[in-house]
């Protein structure tokens, strides 16, 4: 905690919202990125006291809190009836000490590549709702991942992610080396004719992007044709790819990527 000089605990979101005024401070929520950071002096606005920690449904909607642990979605029968890949996606993030740490709202404020939702909540149609000093508004979670994230969200404060209820039946594929350690890349996608593809992809991206069939132009699902659109594909985007993980270097990531963008396609067809 060297680089932090002065530390605020805030009882309410207003309080926050005040504190927050000064351009010195940032928002602390599980703290996992803030102890990441090793440039910098600046001052925290812890916002565990400002009432964001809950898991409800209403009207068919899920409401995350943005204090909300990632050890507590585990725990919550809503969540876990989303479907298996979600369920499988937070188990596979870090160890049990790092799940009671991690929350959903500082994972989608900082959008850390190793961010193991970030595909599913595209796919899911997630929306954010957060508060600015003009009250409160909303973002579509794909919006929000293509519109410069981290700029949009500063001087602001993530109250709660929504995502519609009902059993998704994703594809979820996140490539690493072990079940628990940081991958490199994750690709999800649901859809099972080319017209309904959609395709998420992070880690490997500076932001977590979803694509359609608009980007791959498959004609048909068949093993040849989905192979051909899917080295294509990367062929348009590689110039954007990088590497986060030193295990995997950015040639090996833009090699292995269309087989396993191809392999989401055709378990899901």
């Amino acid at each position: 905690m060297r680089l932090v000089k002065n530390y605020l605990v805030p009882e309410s979101i207003e309080q926050a919202m005040e504190m927050l005024k000064s351009p010195d401070y940032k928002i602390i929520a599980g703290g996992s990125k803030i102890n990441s950071e090793k440039t910098g002096e600046y001052g925290l606005i812890d916002i565990r006291k400002c009432g964001l920690n809950y898991i409800k449904v209403t009207q068919g909607i899920l409401h995350i809190g943005a204090m909300t642990r990632i050890s507590e979605l585990l725990d919550n029968k809503d969540f876990c009836g989303l479907g298996e890949s979600f369920v499988n996606a937070l188990k596979s993030t870090g160890h049990a000490i790092v799940r009671n740490q991690i929350t959903i709202g500082g994972s989608v404020s900082s959008l850390t590549p190793w961010f193991n939702l970030a595909t599913l909540l595209l796919l899911a149609d997630a929306n954010i709702i957060y508060i600015d000093e003009n009250n409160s508004g909303s973002i579509s979670f794909r919006e929000y991942c293509d519109n410069s994230p981290r700029e949009f969200i500063r001087r602001k404060i993530i109250k709660e992610i929504t995502i519609p209820i009902k059993k998704y039946e994703f594809k979820y594929i996140r490539f690493s080396q072990t079940e628990v350690d940081y991958a490199p890349l994750y690709v999800a996608c649901s859809g099972k004719t080319p017209d309904s593809l959609k395709i998420a992809i992070s880690g490997c991206l500076p932001e977590p992007k979803l694509f359609d069939n608009s980007d791959f132009h498959i004609s048909d699902l068949s093993s040849e044709t989905v192979e051909k659109s899917c080295n294509d594909f990367i062929e348009k985007i590689k110039g954007k790819v990088i590497s986060t993980n030193v295990n995997f270097s950015r040639e090996y990531i833009i090699k292995i990527l269309p087989r396993l963008i191809k392999e989401s396609i055709m378990e899901e067809k």
